[in-house]
């Protein structure tokens, strides 16, 4: 599943997460939801293949225990996807405010492809401006171009 499929929601009462690595991901208004939660810290960063800037947060299971307003749905649950009800909707004038305070991370994020050539992505991988769990997630995808 790529980006694009992922920064889709279904309405404003849903949360989606997905399983990247050891860590769980949030994002656009799913992530703001976590924010106001928990108030883990968000990334936003350009996706050039989708031509937008996109905001996460990612987070260990754990931190799934005692959250409030949330029902999981497990019929909608697939390997490494998880979706939940809110017992409210999100907001999204609020959730927009918010995206627009966050600045840009990384202008020159790339979208990884089945043929994309790894001993360039290795390469061209900004190690010194990334974060321990960017880099656990980079060798995540790379893993899983074998």
């Amino acid at each position: 599943m790529g980006i694009s499929e992922k920064i889709i929601h279904s309405d404003a009462f849903h949360v989606n997460i997905y399983k990247e690595g050891a860590f769980w991901i949030a994002y656009e208004q799913s992530a703001y939801f976590f924010y106001v939660q928990k108030g883990y810290k968000p990334t936003k960063k350009f996706i050039k293949c989708i031509g937008q800037e996109v905001v996460s947060i990612g987070f260990p299971e754990n931190a799934l225990v005692g959250a409030k307003h949330l029902s999981p749905l497990p019929e909608r649950d697939e390997a490494g996807v998880k979706t939940f009800l809110l017992e409210y909707a999100i907001d999204m004038n609020d959730f927009a405010d918010w995206k627009e305070q966050i600045p840009v991370r990384d202008r020159d994020e790339k979208c990884f492809a089945p043929t994309t050539d790894i001993a360039a992505m290795i390469r061209d991988f900004p190690l010194a401006d990334s974060t321990p769990m960017e880099c656990m997630l980079f060798i995540s995808e790379l893993k899983k171009l074998k």
